[in-house]
């Protein structure tokens, strides 16, 4: 079972405001679902699961097998580990239970933002790509051993999001630097299919984001999601 989050930012001087909040409609849903949509939709899987204490043991791993070298982020940072495991369990069921009541509630210091950069330098475009490349890996894993089927949905996604967000990094100053070399291993180990449609669908995801970025400036977003939430 899932259930939404509400987070909190405590400032330097210990004044406690609302983040964000994430939920989805009450309900059952299927595994197969979860499994293509839970990199879309924030809260679908994460720390706030319950799950049986067996399944856990049986589940749980400390790293990611792979071969780019992100041992120092799954097994140390613990990037992406908690939604691995919760993954790993999930593809043994055939649906999941989500309680829209937010049972789990946080509070990160407000000094913390860059603490999920896993290491990597903010502004180096190379870097961002390898933030999210981490993520491909790690998850991409996941679905070529537990449920393949997904997979190509997985990375098309991911490839397209990503594509979108180098270049908003670049045309709006965030990032400086090459992508090619970064995007070259990015897509290494996709299909010539996965790579067409990533490229295919990324303005689809540009203009995404930009709407929600449109929607932020002007306080337009659901009152679900407090102003600094997305």
């Amino acid at each position: 079972m899932n259930c939404a989050i509400r987070t909190h930012l405590e400032g330097d001087g210990g004044a406690i405001t609302p983040f964000n909040e994430t939920r989805l409609p009450e309900g059952k849903y299927e595994t197969g679902y979860v499994l293509d949509n839970f990199y879309k939709r924030p809260s679908m899987i994460s720390t706030a699961c319950t799950v049986r204490r067996k399944d856990m043991l049986e589940s749980f791993v400390l790293t990611i097998p792979n071969a780019w070298g992100y041992e120092e982020a799954y097994a140390k940072r613990g990037k992406i580990m908690d939604n691995f495991v919760y993954l790993k369990i999930l593809s043994k069921y055939e649906f999941m239970y989500y309680a829209n009541d937010a049972f789990y509630e946080s509070v990160e210091h407000s000094g913390n933002e860059t603490k999920s950069f896993s290491g990597l330098t903010r502004g180096d475009i190379a870097d961002h790509i390898k933030f999210v490349h981490v993520d491909v890996v790690g998850f991409g894993y996941f679905y070529e051993n537990y449920a393949p089927r997904h997979l190509s949905k997985f990375r098309i996604y991911f490839g397209a999001n990503m594509l979108a967000g180098v270049f908003l990094d670049l045309v709006l100053g965030r990032a400086k630097g090459s992508p090619r070399a970064a995007l070259r291993n990015f897509f290494k180990e996709y299909s010539l299919m996965e790579k067409a449609f990533s490229w295919l669908e990324c303005p689809l995801h540009l203009l995404r984001r930009m709407g929600e970025k449109i929607l932020r400036k002007f306080n337009l977003l659901p009152a679900l999601r407090f102003q600094k939430g997305l």
